[in-house]
């Protein structure tokens, strides 16, 4: 995809795509067989838009702060942040956040997904998503912004169509307490 743009006169004709190099093609408002429609914001500057799709180079993010914090039960995994994107095809990366909300639980695992799939770690390696896990195996005490952090980088897909990514955690802890997970979701559309 080609972004264009042009400085004009209404009613004039705009240079570049459709068409041969040089050519000139006519204003409208109509979606042409690139994909781009022109769009006219009430001014005499007007921009060739993509329909459909993400602009390369776009940045897109999702942060759920420690205040929205979700709630974990031991051992299940659980939507800590979810993404929506637009077709494209996107470098993400996410962050995990995890801390104790109460008492002093002793935590035995911590996993953190960023993936296609709704509540669930992926079984095992894939193109489309990507794991972080340890296993600490020792107390954690309330009070602390986070218990641990887990990056979450380089998973690429292509979407054909608009869809959702989610950072799924899981924490495996006994003891009293209770722990949270928060976090982000980024993105980047990869030039193509």
């Amino acid at each position: 995809m080609k972004e264009f743009t042009a400085t004009l006169t209404p009613g004039m004709p705009v240079p570049g795509p459709p068409g041969p190099p040089g050519a000139i093609t006519p204003w409208t408002e109509d979606v042409d067989a690139a994909g781009f429609t022109l769009q006219n914001a009430g001014s005499i500057y007007c921009q060739k838009l993509y329909i459909g799709g993400a602009v390369p180079g776009q940045y897109v993010s999702t942060i759920v702060p420690a205040a929205n914090a979700v709630a974990l039960v031991p051992g299940a995994p659980a939507n800590a942040v979810t993404i929506t994107l637009p077709a494209g095809q996107w470098f993400l990366s996410a962050e995990a956040w995890v801390a104790v909300a109460s008492g002093t639980p002793t935590v035995a695992r911590i996993a953190a997904a960023l993936t296609d799939t709704s509540g669930t770690l992926p079984s095992g390696p894939s193109d489309v998503s990507g794991l972080n896990a340890r296993e600490p195996e020792q107390s954690k005490n309330v009070g602390s912004q986070a218990g641990d952090i887990l990056p979450i980088t380089g998973v690429f897909v292509n979407l054909s169509s608009p869809a959702s990514y989610y950072l799924v955690v899981q924490v495996n802890w006994t003891g009293g307490g209770s722990m949270v997970a928060y976090g982000k979701i980024s993105g980047r559309v990869y030039p193509a």
